[in-house]
């Protein structure tokens, strides 16, 4: 596809609805489209194959969506970026995923998610 922003499911991330009201915050759509390209290209997958295997109702019943969330983490923390830019910029793939209906949980991988020594675990608090 020529263009990026082409693919339905771009369109549909990137698209205002109508009554919305004030929106405080608003980023840069170029911008948010060249760090979904960028993380397109690290998996190899385009936007519209990227959600259609991650929802759960694909015939095979094999969705991908934890593998694409486990390498949205991955390929974060390749970024070496600061805390916040990391978190932003993983916040704005995640509402990716979000838009087109896909289901993403903040903290589901214990392989990606590992609590050090002496580390309070949230059941004990």
């Amino acid at each position: 596809m020529n263009e990026f922003r082409e693919y339905k499911t771009v369109q549909r991330w990137l698209e205002e609805p109508a009554g919305r009201g004030f929106q405080p915050v608003r980023e840069d759509p170029t911008a948010k489209v060249e760090v979904l390209k960028k993380f397109c290209a690290h998996t190899g997958i385009d936007p519209d194959t990227l959600i259609a295997t991650c929802t759960d109702l694909i015939p095979t019943g094999k969705a991908e969506r934890n593998t694409q969330l486990k390498a949205l983490k991955a390929w974060i923390k390749e970024q070496e970026l600061s805390g916040i830019q990391a978190t932003k910029l993983e916040n704005q793939i995640r509402g990716f995923f979000i838009k087109n209906g896909i289901k993403v949980m903040t903290r589901p991988y214990a392989d990606v998610y590992r609590r050090g020594p002496g580390d309070l675990d949230a059941r004990s608090v």
